[in-house]
């Protein structure tokens, strides 16, 4: 769809037959879509952010910001998709108003944050894994009902935008708030003192503090310290033997999968995947499980998996980028 608004903002005005295979419109096309893929730097910019307010506000509202931001972004880019009305500006747009929600690996977050306030401790896994099997379940359903249906592109978007419709109005009127008032109140106070004792230090190491805040550097390192809730070194606290199995066997299921798609050149060799995939996917529960229960501080769960979102996104911006 951006080569067809490329194709036609280029032969605009033009009478002869539209050409959209011409080297320019080529190198346009690969140039709008470059540009968009960087409004991935937000989404690095905003997850540790926004799995802090989720501790702050609650995780109901943040859900809901998440939800919307992508929501938003989406009506955007279908308005745009349309040739005529087609802008790089404006995709840009609708793409950075996407990207303000933190991606998906930050609703993953927010959403095992949820599971860790109202899952005891000796289900959470289980709790986690089932969340990961219906997240990988709609991905997989989304695609094969859009060819199955044989709907344009045009029109799956259309029912993507209807889904998410659909989401934010299940979050508003099903889901409860699962973090107490006081708590939240607590964590504000808390951040507050962090934030205090974290200008002060950024004054003291720049000696021209006016140009931190001018340049809103404060902001920007308020953003990324959460990912120093990453370092656990509590030694005597081990991963128990099922957490370590866990891992060693979706980490070989992983590897067996990259390497079952490299060398299968039939279908029933990609089918061969399936099996492996299923055991990869334990990883992302047992690995969340895990470092939840050796995370320095329960109170700032939220931040915790913000921080793994952010994580995740910066690998994800080198793979595009690469």
């Amino acid at each position: 769809m951006i080569m067809e608004g490329v194709c036609y903002k280029v032969n605009q005005g033009r009478d002869q037959p539209y050409q959209c295979d011409s080297p320019f419109i080529q190198k346009t096309n690969a140039q709008v879509q470059k540009w968009l893929s960087l409004t991935a730097i937000i989404n690095i910019l905003v997850s540790g952010k926004v799995g802090q307010m989720s501790d702050t506000h609650g995780r109901k509202p943040v859900i809901l910001f998440i939800i919307a931001c992508d929501l938003v972004g989406f009506i955007v880019i279908l308005v745009v998709l349309t040739p005529r009305y087609f802008s790089a500006r404006l995709l840009f747009l609708g793409g950075s108003i996407q990207s303000m929600g933190g991606s998906i690996f930050v609703l993953m977050g927010v959403s095992d944050s949820y599971i860790v306030d109202v899952v005891v401790k000796q289900h959470r896994m289980q709790a986690m894994g089932k969340l990961v099997a219906f997240m990988t379940f709609g991905m997989g359903l989304g695609p094969l009902s859009a060819s199955i249906a044989n709907l344009s592109p045009r029109y799956t978007l259309l029912v993507s935008v209807l889904l998410r419709v659909f989401a934010l109005a299940l979050v508003v009127l099903f889901l409860p708030e699962s973090r107490s008032a006081k708590l939240r109140a607590k964590a504000r106070r808390r951040l507050s003192r962090e934030r205090r004792m974290s200008d002060e230090q950024i004054q003291h190491t720049f000696s021209v503090s006016g140009i931190v805040n001018l340049l809103g550097l404060n902001q920007l390192i308020d953003s990324l310290k959460s990912i120093k809730l990453l370092w656990i070194s509590r030694h005597p606290d081990r991963l128990d033997y099922i957490d370590r199995t866990y891992l060693v066997v979706a980490l070989l299921c992983e590897i067996g999968m990259q390497t079952m798609g490299v060398i299968a050149n039939t279908t029933a060799g990609f089918l061969m995947i399936a099996p492996f995939m299923a055991f990869a996917s334990l990883g992302t529960p047992t690995l969340h499980s895990a470092l939840i229960k050796y995370s320095p501080s329960s109170a700032k769960n939220g931040e915790f998996f913000g921080a793994l979102a952010l994580f995740t996104n910066i690998i994800i911006l080198q793979s595009i980028q690469s």
